[in-house]
């Protein structure tokens, strides 16, 4: 995804990466971390994914998902909800048909045709193959490979709050930019403290 996710990106007002920790948040103002560390509005809010013919949903699975249920106390399978129509169309226009346009350079098409052959002999394409944050390009690299049997949707994605039936949308179309109160930014970060490898996959959001 092109998008500036809640995973944390910057925001026009620039904390340091070395400066988003715990004793540092503590005096700075609460919206202003959960800025840094929620993301900010991004032409892409929302997220893609390819659904076969059989149902069988098409959509790499990243450890930085980890990272974010960890940090925002989430749990369970992800979820997904397709947008409407409408968006659904303009957002696949504007931010898939380009991509799909490069990705028929003549000079790609024996890579693609490798990996048609991997899905043939009943093998799947490893998610090591696809790039987190760009979820539009990855939906389109497995519409090549699968085919007329793939559709691209997009709509929002997320995980039910932990002991709730209650869902976060990571990656929510409609969202406004504003904080969710329900995600404490303090309790983010001494989750994050705990915790090396989900700080270095957050943090590495930070330029």
């Amino acid at each position: 995804m092109t998008k500036k996710t809640r995973r944390g990106v910057l925001s026009k007002k620039k904390i340091p990466k070395s400066q988003i920790n715990l004793e540092n948040a503590m005096m700075r103002d609460t919206e202003e971390i959960a800025d840094h560390l929620c993301g900010t509005v991004g032409s892409i809010r929302g997220h893609f994914w390819v659904e076969l013919a059989d149902g069988t949903v098409l959509d790499p699975y990243f450890e930085t998902y980890d990272a974010i249920k960890y940090m925002k106390d989430l749990e369970g399978d992800v979820i997904r909800r397709p947008a409407n129509t409408d968006i659904q169309r303009s957002m696949t226009i504007n931010h898939c048909l380009p991509i799909m346009k490069q990705l028929r350079d003549e000079s790609l098409k024996s890579h693609f045709d490798d990996l048609r052959e991997t899905i043939k002999m009943g093998d799947r394409v490893s998610d090591d193959s696809f790039k987190g944050g760009y979820c539009h390009a990855n939906s389109v690299i497995n519409k090549i490979i699968y085919g007329k049997d793939a559709k691209i949707i997009y709509g929002d994605m997320g995980w039910k709050f932990r002991g709730s039936d209650e869902i976060f949308w990571e990656f929510e179309d409609a969202w406004d930019g504003k904080h969710d109160t329900r995600i404490n930014p303090i309790k983010m970060l001494k989750r994050l403290e705990k915790h090396p490898r989900y700080r270095e996959l957050i943090m590495g959001n930070f330029k």
